[in-house]
């Protein structure tokens, strides 16, 4: 009787163990991290009456006679199972997905945790917020790599965070390109061309009208004051212009005029751009100045204008010119030749005349133009004045001079050609195709004329270059001090050229930089020969220009910085003293990371830079892989410390203790050295917390069953008690 009573009273402690586990479980199903915990029953102790006997030659074998003496709670089981994440919004919330654990310290001791409800203190510390504990971890330094990558410099320590330094701004030194630029693109010549960049006031930083003068374009590049103040010579305030290029028919054109810039305006400038576009009766453009923009608009047939200016004569080799004389008596009469050579007409006078005479010219019964000269004396020394704009002749054509007023002497005619067989000649055309030098692959390179140093002496005409189709893109780049400035890029197709030991066509672009005048002064401001094989891969800047020019030749002086890949600006605020020097990124050699030159439209921009202004905290945020990362006002990104997690081989042998923490015990062994969430310990959620791992609906179950065998146990501890009444009974 007593086995059955002990084995009773077993029952109902164990059942009620199962049902205190149950109760705890319910409890705290709403605690974050919480793991469950489970009983598993064995049998107590076995009485062995009779430990059974094998057969023999004629009696059959007994099994065993054991009975047991009640139950025992074998074990209580943590369940370490995910929880399921439940979002709080909160960023330094975190959740675990995996089996690594949080580490925090008291200064003495060490606990672990699966709650990462952590905050921060009056001292920066980043705490435990259930116990205060600190947080152990890994610290990064403030140093960024050129990778954009910041390296451990302490680990397993308590961890601090500085929230109030401000991060110093950050000059830009690289500016990344990407995107298109299409291959179809018309290059030099088209029927509307525009300058790259408008003209800009310096004295109003506003854009240039008719009425601003020229020393007052953002192009100057001379003295404010006037060489004659120094010299007394009204004539070195003088500059000649020269300007050329081919017509709609693809017939070359030259003309030269004359400018005071601290005394001429942008419209006599364009009025006399405009004489260059006129032969006699024959107006084939108009230069406007529109919106601050030099436009040059075709007239009449084909698409082969084009338009280059600047301060170097493109056609003065003296052996470039075919001369014949005709002496010319008095009364002036009519001379009609026939052109032996071709190139530019350019008739001039040898002798003395008395009076203002006038040379009208026509080619092939065409009027091309009328010359008047002054009374005077003329040789090779002090030549006579050319037409505004010279014609172009072909071998053959017939050329009539008609020479009006009283000269009162004899005095020679010159009919000048500029040879189109001699090189030196940017207008000429060698093989005579019909199609000028300067647009074919190894002549006279006008597109290298427009860079030489010479040709920009007293303005950087070589911004104002005149271009059918540019693509435009801009971006904010940052000084020194964190100033912010917009940078504007405009690509312009050059040409095509034949690769000599492939046969493979390449296409060449120019990139041109721009700065408000206002914010800085550009310094090197151009990246020329940016070249596309014909699968649209970048393969590099090459300093030879695609009509044969080298950019590179220090012999002749070109715009400094132009086969640089780099730009540099002085900018207003931090002076020439520390100027910013940005490199161009277009891309990786042969790939189509950066910019490309495939068939579709063109898209390039500008698409990052690596400069920053000065920035303080402004909110923090924790990754997958545990790094808190703070984000500035200045949107750069700094990571602060970071939270590894550490696992151990038996995570069930963990001591629970209380504040949802975790102690090491013999049966959980060491732990592992933390390591980086994602690399086996698991991975970090933020703004969640992992919810408690208890079923609800499993608990239930288990409380029946439970309350069901503490019943029946308290069942078996009645029915022995009457039994037991019974035997007493037996002795009344």
């Amino acid at each position: 009787m007593l086995r059955a009573l002990d084995s009773g009273v077993s029952g109902m402690l164990s059942n009620q163990l199962a049902l205190d586990v149950t109760s705890n479980n319910l409890a705290n199903v709403n605690t974050p991290g919480f793991k469950g915990s489970r009983v598993t029953f064995a049998t107590r102790m076995i009485q062995t009456e009779f430990s059974g006997s094998g057969a023999g030659n004629n009696v059959g074998g007994q099994n065993p006679r054991q009975v047991g003496l009640g139950v025992d709670g074998a074990s209580v089981e943590v369940n370490m199972g995910q929880g399921s994440l439940q979002s709080t919004g909160r960023a330094l919330d975190l959740a675990v997905q995996g089996s690594g654990f949080f580490q925090v310290t008291d200064g003495n001791n060490t606990f672990f945790t699966r709650v990462g409800n952590f905050g921060m203190d009056e001292s920066n510390n980043l705490i435990h917020l259930s116990t205060g504990f600190r947080v152990v971890g890994n610290v990064y330094g403030s140093d960024v790599d050129e990778n954009g990558n910041q390296q451990i410099i302490d680990q397993g320590v308590p961890l601090q965070m500085d929230l109030e330094s401000a991060i110093p701004p950050q000059q830009t030194g690289t500016i990344d390109f990407q995107g298109n630029l299409d291959p179809s693109t018309p290059a030099m010549r088209g029927n509307n061309l525009r300058s790259i960049f408008s003209l800009t006031n310096s004295e109003t930083n506003s854009r240039a009208t008719g009425d601003t003068l020229l020393r007052d374009l953002n192009i100057f590049s001379g003295d404010i004051q006037p060489p004659s103040q120094a010299s007394g010579d009204p004539d070195d305030d003088i500059i000649t212009m020269h300007i050329f290029g081919t017509k709609p028919n693809g017939e070359a054109y030259a003309s030269s005029f004359s400018i005071n810039p601290w005394e001429d305006t942008t419209a006599n400038l364009v009025d006399r751009m405009n004489g260059a576009f006129s032969q006699g009766g024959n107006r084939f453009a108009t230069a406007r100045l529109q919106n601050g923009s030099l436009t040059f608009n075709s007239t009449g047939g084909g698409d082969g204008f084009s338009v280059f200016f600047g301060e170097q004569n493109p056609i003065n080799a003296l052996s470039a010119v075919d001369s014949q004389a005709y002496e010319i008596p008095d009364p002036n009469p009519e001379v009609t030749i026939a052109a032996d050579d071709a190139g530019l007409l350019n008739p001039s006078i040898d002798g003395t005349i008395n009076d203002d005479i006038s040379i009208s010219v026509r080619i092939n019964g065409v009027d091309r133009g009328t010359v008047m000269i002054p009374a005077g004396t003329y040789d090779a020394a002090n030549p006579s004045p050319s037409l505004r704009s010279l014609p172009y002749v072909n071998v053959g054509d017939e050329v009539e001079y008609v020479i009006s007023g009283d000269n009162g002497e004899t005095f020679d005619l010159i009919s000048n050609v500029y040879r189109d067989s001699n090189p030196a000649n940017l207008t000429g055309d060698t093989n005579g195709d019909g199609i000028p030098d300067m647009f074919q692959e190894h002549g006279a390179d006008a597109h290298a004329w427009q860079y030489q140093d010479d040709t920009n002496g007293t303005f950087d005409w070589y911004r104002t270059r005149a271009v059918p189709d540019s693509v435009s893109s801009s971006i904010e780049v940052y000084d020194s001090q964190g100033g912010r400035h917009s940078v504007e890029a405009r690509y312009f197709r050059v040409g095509t050229r034949t690769d000599q030991e492939t046969g493979a066509k390449i296409t060449a672009w120019d990139m041109m930089i721009n700065v408000n005048p206002s914010r800085g002064e550009m310094v090197n401001d151009m990246v020329a020969g940016i070249e596309f094989d014909q699968e649209g891969r970048f393969i590099g800047i090459n300093s030879g220009s695609v009509y044969g020019g080298d950019l590179a030749d220090p012999t002749v002086g070109y715009v400094e910085g132009i086969t640089d890949q780099s730009i540099q600006v002085n900018w207003t605020t931090t002076g020439p003293t520390n100027p910013s020097e940005i490199d161009i990124n277009l891309g990786t050699l042969g790939g189509f990371n950066g910019l490309t030159s495939f068939g579709s439209a063109s898209t390039a921009g500008a698409v990052s830079q690596d400069g920053y202004s000065d920035g303080r905290v402004d909110s923090i945020s924790v990754t997958g892989q545990g790094d808190v990362v703070a984000l500035y006002t200045n949107g750069i990104s700094r990571k602060l410390v970071q939270l590894p997690l550490t696992t151990f081989r038996n995570p069930e042998g963990l001591t629970a203790m209380a504040d949802n923490l975790w102690g090491r015990s013999t049966a959980s062994g060491e732990p592992s050295p933390p390591r980086t969430p994602g690399e086996g310990a698991g991975v970090i959620t933020s703004s969640a917390l992992e919810g408690s791992n208890v079923d609800i609906a499993n608990e239930f179950t288990k409380m029946i069953t439970s309350q069901r065998g503490f019943q029946v146990s308290a069942r078996v501890i009645q029915t022995t008690d009457r039994i037991l009444e019974e035997l007493t009974n037996l002795t009344r």
